[in-house]
């Protein structure tokens, strides 16, 4: 009887000391599922950070060509022309054509080639020129089209280009 007293004892000991035992770590499993969450979360932050850089890319060439448009009135206003607004050599006149600043807009964008003038050059970065006015765009990265900003002080977003002979946004 004593002896099956003892065993009652140890038994209940025992299965006390299983329930006081605490887990030190975490499974495997645990763990895959806290990283693979981590991993979905960085995904969906890092595509809403690629949108706004695209973003304030395209408003630094909107930003870029509205300056465009006031350095162009002040070459027009000097020399009483339109033609050679585009031109590089117009960037070392005083004042300066708008060549050099086209091409600064459409770099923050990540276009290196030299501005396509009047259709000379493969750039997508264009600025036309003629007798009666003239037109400059750059492809924009967020939106569909190209942002244009011509002589009749218009800037706007378009799908439809300027090509290579337009003196106007379309």
């Amino acid at each position: 009887m004593w002896y099956n007293n003892c065993s009652i004892i140890k038994t209940t000991f025992y299965m006390n000391k299983k329930y006081i035992h605490h887990r030190s770590g975490f499974t495997l499993v645990e763990l895959i599922i806290v990283v693979a969450i981590i991993g979905v979360l960085a995904a969906i932050v890092l595509t809403f950070l690629t949108k706004a850089k695209n973003q304030g890319e395209d408003a630094s060439v909107k930003a870029g060509l509205n300056q465009v448009r006031t350095q162009a009135d002040l070459f027009i206003t000097a020399y009483n022309v339109y033609t050679n607004v585009c031109s590089t050599a117009s960037d070392s006149l005083s004042p300066r054509g708008i060549n050099a600043m086209v091409y600064g807009a459409g770099k923050v964008n990540g276009y290196t080639n030299p501005v396509n003038v009047n259709g000379a050059g493969t750039s997508t970065v264009r600025c036309n020129e003629a007798s009666n006015g003239w037109a400059a765009e750059i492809p924009l990265k967020n939106q569909t089209g190209y942002y244009c900003v011509d002589y009749t002080k218009k800037g706007i977003v378009t799908a439809t280009s300027i090509g290579d002979t337009n003196a106007f946004c379309s």
